[in-house]
């Protein structure tokens, strides 16, 4: 870990502007090799997470839950960002607590994100909503199913 570690600061120190296009291969300002070493140490570094959290049981096992359920969020997590701004919308028209809320940016972009009090850190509301409401639904219609915990029988 930590010569991954090491070699992914070397890379960051020395070797500023990692940013290429894989796709149309270009852009590689710091020749071929850097961003297959950048890749290779990444894929190596989160292997190496992933076998840390295995070793939880109880971080694994959310993690568990959360990757039975990757599908729902990935389909459905503007919907449920959707309604975290519907709330505030509402908050900011029932209440004062939310009046720096834009109406117009709200009904005109659908990027637009409120952040509650302009603090950077409320978008962990958006990350957190858009993740386990979409899981704790998979969790309630797997238990309508008579399924265990997932939305696919194992």
């Amino acid at each position: 870990m930590l010569i991954v570690m090491g070699v992914q600061i070397f890379i960051s120190v020395f070797c500023a502007g990692l940013s290429f296009s894989a796709v149309w291969v270009t852009g590689f300002a710091n020749g071929p090799i850097v961003p297959y070493l950048t890749v290779v140490t990444g894929i190596a570094f989160w292997l190496r997470v992933a076998r840390v959290i295995g070793g939880i049981p109880s971080f694994a096992e959310k993690m568990v839950r959360l990757g039975r359920n990757t599908f729902s969020v990935m389909v459905h997590h503007v919907a449920v960002f959707m309604l975290v701004k519907g709330f505030f919308y509402w908050c900011s028209r029932m209440t004062s607590f939310c009046a720096a809320f834009d109406r117009e940016m709200f009904f005109r972009d659908i990027n637009y994100i409120y952040m509650a009090g302009g603090a950077e850190e409320s978008k962990w509301i958006y990350l957190l909503a858009g993740i386990g409401v979409l899981v704790l639904v998979g969790k309630g219609i797997a238990k309508g199913k008579g399924l265990r915990g997932s939305l696919w029988k194992e």
